[in-house]
């Protein structure tokens, strides 16, 4: 992962700089409910837009201390995958559809919990000299 964009970011050009950064974190369980993707690398994912998903903390979080970043918070939740993505892309409908019919954009609501899947979100800053 490249970490040096981060650095020319207008909230980190100055010390105490603070941000937020997302990411995926699914722990090798052996197990992949819901996966319904392959990447460009042929391997299934829940999203096929992101360039990676983390399996352990230590593939992460020391990447940000390496740029000099301190972690402020640091939280997982559970994937939440709304039911009628899955169905609408495999029946062929737009991308708009959401944003067209009020039905399937109060449906879109409904999501199911991914087991093996977390978002992972942490709060990062860079400290004051």
């Amino acid at each position: 992962m490249r970490l040096e964009w981060t650095l020319s970011l207008p909230s980190l050009g100055s010390m105490g700089g603070v941000f937020s950064a997302p990411s995926r974190f699914a722990p090798d369980l052996g197990i992949r409910s819901g996966v319904i993707y392959r990447d460009a690398q042929k391997r299934w994912v829940i999203d096929p837009t992101h360039l990676r998903e983390y399996t352990r903390d230590d593939q992460l979080v020391p990447k940000f201390a390496s740029c000099g970043l301190e972690t402020v918070c640091s939280v997982k939740t559970l994937h939440r995958f709304p039911v009628t993505d899955y169905f609408l892309k495999r029946l062929g409908y737009p991308r708009d559809v959401y944003q067209t019919h009020r039905i399937w954009k109060a449906l879109r609501r409904v999501r199911v919990p991914i087991i093996g899947y977390y978002n992972w979100e942490f709060v990062l800053r860079k400290p004051g000299s």
